[in-house]
C-alpha cells in the first residue's frame, strides 16, 4: 500500500469558527489518524501511512498526497485542531513553531477564543483595535459588538440561537469571556440582515 504523504505550509488565514456543509472539516483527530469531510463525504487518514510532515512559512497551503493530492485549503474548519496533533516524530515538521504559536496566543474579546496572533483573532477574524478602524468606528466596543452580532446572528428565522457558542476545535475558549450583545439585539439583527432574504 503506498503510504501518505503530508506536506504543511504555512497557514496564517482566517477562520470563522462556523461549520459549512460544503467546506472541508478536520472532523476527529487521534492517536491513530485523522478524518477530513467535506459534504457528506468522509475519509480517514492513519498516521502509520504518513511518510513525512514539512512545514514551508513562504506558502498558504495544507496538502495531503496519497495516490490521488487531496489539499486541504485555508478555509479548512478545525485546520489547527490538526496541525498541533501532529504525532512527534516527523524530523521536517516545524513543531517549534507550532507550540510557539500557541503559546503567544492572546484572548479575543470578539469571540472568546485564545486565538489572537498579533493583531489579527485565528478564530474569528476579527483584529485588535487599530488606527484604520479609528476611523470607521466611533470605539472599539463599537467594533466588538457589530461583529459580534454577525459572527452570532442566525442566517433563517427558524434555524436555532446557538447562545454565544462557537463549535471551534481549533483553540482554547476564555471562559471569563462574556459578549457585550444580548440574544435579543442578535436575534433583531438576524432577521433585519438575513431572515428571507436570498
Amino acid at each position: 500500500m503506498q503510504g501518505v504523504i503530508i506536506l504543511i505550509i504555512k497557514f496564517v488565514f482566517r477562520l470563522s469558527g462556523l461549520t459549512s456543509k460544503k467546506r472541508q472539516s478536520i472532523k476527529t483527530v487521534d492517536k491513530k489518524g485523522f478524518t477530513i469531510t467535506s459534504g457528506t463525504r468522509q475519509k480517514q487518514y492513519f498516521w502509520r501511512d504518513v511518510q513525512w510532515v514539512k512545514f514551508e512559512r513562504e506558502k498558504f497551503n495544507l496538502i495531503i498526497k496519497e495516490k490521488s493530492r487531496l489539499v486541504i485549503d485555508l478555509k479548512t474548519d478545525n485546520i489547527y485542531y490538526l496541525l498541533r496533533n501532529i504525532p512527534l516524530g516527523y524530523k521536517d515538521f516545524d513543531y517549534t513553531f507550532i507550540t510557539d504559536l500557541f503559546s503567544k496566543l492572546t484572548k479575543c474579546k470578539v469571540c472568546g477564543f485564545i486565538a489572537v496572533n498579533e493583531t489579527e483573532c485565528l478564530s474569528c477574524g476579527c483584529t485588535t483595535w487599530t488606527k484604520e478602524l479609528e476611523t470607521e468606528y466611533a470605539n472599539y466596543e463599537e467594533y466588538v459588538k457589530e461583529n459580534q452580532l454577525d459572527i452570532f446572528a442566525t442566517m433563517e428565522k427558524d434555524e436555532k440561537f446557538n447562545e454565544f457558542k462557537i463549535l471551534n476545535k481549533n483553540f482554547e475558549f476564555d471562559t471569563k469571556w462574556k459578549p457585550i450583545v444580548t440574544k435579543t439585539e442578535v436575534l433583531e439583527y438576524s432577521e433585519k440582515e438575513y431572515w428571507g432574504k436570498e
